[in-house]
């Protein structure tokens, strides 16, 4: 399989460890040198439910040698809010007492959900391609007590499916197809995506971060496919006074799809 240059570059240049904070198991890459200013908070990406921290290869490759960035792979967590605490001990493990944090689909409810219960430990936010309210996600999907009793194989055998009946019509969707498919089922066991997919539908309605709207941005795109209408308009206009990037074509995966806009718009969104 072809896989891009700046994955293998990121894979030699930023490998991944593993931390455990209380038996739950992070991977991570940080861009960390002597040569990065320490005065402006590490920029922590999380990933949605499908894929790692690897889905943020080209804006790794792109920023980390000028900011520091830790890109996470959640522990398979079947709980939104257990994956939020487990966080913030994992940024107490790494001694972050603030950082800044993005959060794409999954990653940006949990991030939600760490800004809420840690508001003093978030410098800036940015929510991308996600939700607050998850109930029309929840639609698209068996009812969680149906869908649990799934086996992790059936799960990660009908997201492969899927993945590899995804459409390719420009050279970027391939390289995101030929990425997803290096990560889920590898990296991204099935019993990890059966537990993002329960983290998921068990999630519910959140409240509304009280952030300084200044310090919020929203990353979305018109026609994701993904995150129904009715969802992006919800956080659209819950933060009104936030900051949007529109990532024409970006659909639920700018970084991979419009890596050069994606880039662009986190700078401008944490002031680098």
């Amino acid at each position: 399989m072809n896989l891009p240059l700046s994955l293998a570059t990121l894979r030699s240049q930023y490998p991944t460890r593993s931390i455990s904070v209380h038996e739950k198991i992070w991977q991570i890459r940080d861009t960390a040198s002597n040569e990065i200013a320490t005065d402006v908070p590490p920029l922590v990406l999380l990933p949605g439910a499908l894929g790692t921290g690897d889905v943020f290869h080209h804006l790794l490759t792109g920023l980390g040698e000028h900011q520091r960035l830790i890109s996470l792979s959640f522990p398979p967590l079947a709980d939104a809010g257990a994956l939020a605490d487990s966080l913030v001990e994992l940024m107490d493990a790494l001694k972050l007492s603030v950082i800044d944090l993005l959060g794409t689909s999954l990653g940006g409810y949990v991030a939600q959900i760490v800004a809420l219960r840690h508001r003093q430990r978030i410098r800036k936010l940015i929510l991308a391609n996600t939700f607050y309210d998850p109930g029309l996600q929840q639609a698209r999907w068996p009812p969680a007590e149906q869908f649990a009793q799934r086996s992790s194989d059936e799960v990660l055998a009908a997201a492969r499916l899927q993945l590899e009946n995804g459409p390719t019509p420009t050279s970027a969707h391939l390289e995101l197809k030929q990425l997803m498919l290096e990560l889920v089922g590898t990296e991204q066991s099935g019993d990890h995506v059966k537990a993002m997919r329960m983290a998921v539908l068990t999630a519910e309605p959140l409240a509304k971060v009280t952030l300084d709207e200044a310090k919020l941005s929203l990353i979305d795109d018109e026609f994701d496919p993904v995150i129904a209408p009715e969802t992006r308009m919800q956080m659209r206009q819950r933060y009104a006074d936030s900051r949007l990037f529109k990532i024409a074509e970006g659909g639920h995966f700018p970084a991979i799809l419009q890596p050069h806009a994606y880039q662009k718009a986190i700078v401008a969104a944490l002031g680098y």
